[in-house]
């Protein structure tokens, strides 16, 4: 009898440091924790691969965005291995003042760029790890930030579920665009403006068939990207 007793109390104890080990495993570390949770392709060529992107911050503390950047790297298999640059950047102007509280999450769109650097094919490098980070601000947990994607679109019925049809029209001589025949639901509209390296050089919020200018950028390619938030459209231009 006393045995069996002595059995059932050490199962017991068992049971309850396995419990009390998975808490500490699951409780967000204090500070500022941000992680990747999703990645969806856009849109995929030979020179960018467009998606949005959430980001969820896990930790006790929030996190201003524009202290967040986004870093792409291509990689010949889900491993990471031979992996290269594809471009990166902060996910909003310094200007921001936005931020992502605690257990909240955010969600952008953003490009890689496997030729960035040099020439890396889809083909070749079919992978994508975003890596997210923050600066000045530290995390208190940093081997949780990157995600790794299969370089694809899931079906036709994904993609046409996230691709806007729409018109953009850019006016070399004034320096202007204006986006006409928008497919979504919504006809208020951001717009981010990165070059052909993948970093965010301007971003706004535009509306439906009203003319905008862009100042302040140098001469050369440039990508539009605008979203309602559900679907997205993009079209390169030469400033």
């Amino acid at each position: 009898m006393n045995r069996r007793i002595l059995k059932k109390a050490t199962l017991f104890l068992i049971v309850c440091f396995l419990f009390l080990t998975s808490a500490q495993n699951l409780r967000a570390c204090t500070g500022i924790d941000v992680i990747v949770t999703k990645i969806t392709f856009t849109s995929i060529t030979t020179d960018s691969y467009m998606y949005t992107y959430e980001i969820k911050n896990t930790g006790t503390q929030s996190v201003p965005l524009n202290q967040l950047s986004l870093q792409n790297y291509v990689a010949t298999d889900a491993q990471g291995s031979n992996q290269k640059a594809a471009g990166g950047s902060n996910i909003v102007l310094s200007s921001n003042t936005g931020v992502i509280a605690a257990g909240a999450t955010f969600t952008g769109t953003l490009g890689a760029y496997p030729n960035a650097v040099g020439t890396y094919p889809q083909s070749s490098y079919p992978y994508l790890f975003v890596t997210v980070s923050v600066y000045p601000g530290t995390e208190c947990d940093n081997t949780n930030n990157t995600l790794v994607a299969l370089i694809e679109m899931t079906t036709t019925g994904n993609q046409s579920k996230h691709t806007a049809d729409a018109t953009l029209i850019w006016n070399a001589t004034t320096k202007s665009f204006l986006v006409k025949d928008w497919s979504g639901s919504s006809t208020s509209l951001q717009y981010n403006i990165f070059n052909m390296s993948g970093t965010l050089c301007m971003s706004g919020f535009i509306e439906e068939e009203l003319s905008t200018t862009l100042t302040s950028l140098q001469n050369g390619m440039y990508i539009i990207y605008i979203t309602d938030g559900e679907k997205v459209y993009s079209k390169k231009i030469i400033y």
